[in-house]
């Protein structure tokens, strides 16, 4: 990589650029603060006792289901980032521009999350109730 970074679009003739080592450090501290805060919140609900007939998080079935969705928004997370991180990436490599044959991954990203939140609402909306 060169030794700045331009990590923006260019637009009015601005090119917003960023040392690599800067750009490189800040990446790590977003993965970092990222997967720390999914695993400070997996922690923090796994602790709440539920049962079956319990109501909110205290439903033994939502809060495996909520676990398991979090688990995978942890990874989901975690690969959209490095999608984002791979792609300025090759935008910067001085002997390559054909980094743009490779935005299709950018726009995976949000796709992804949309889905992935949708996964959320369905799991949100799904009837708990025992019946005895």
């Amino acid at each position: 990589m060169v030794g700045q970074a331009d990590y923006g679009l260019g637009i009015d003739g601005d090119v917003p650029l960023i040392d690599r080592n800067v750009y490189f450090f800040a990446g790590l501290a977003i993965f970092l603060f990222a997967n720390l805060s999914i695993t400070w919140f997996l922690k923090s609900l796994k602790k709440i006792k539920a049962t079956e007939e319990g109501k909110g998080l205290r439903n033994y079935s939502l809060k495996q289901d909520l676990l398991i969705w979090f688990n995978g928004f942890g990874g989901l997370v975690n690969l959209v980032l490095s999608l984002i991180m791979f792609f300025v990436g090759l935008m910067n490599l001085s002997e390559s521009r054909d980094a743009f044959t490779l935005s299709f991954y950018v726009y995976l990203g949000p796709i992804l999350l949309v889905a992935w939140f949708v996964y959320l609402a369905i799991i949100l909306t799904k009837n708990r109730t025992v019946s005895n």
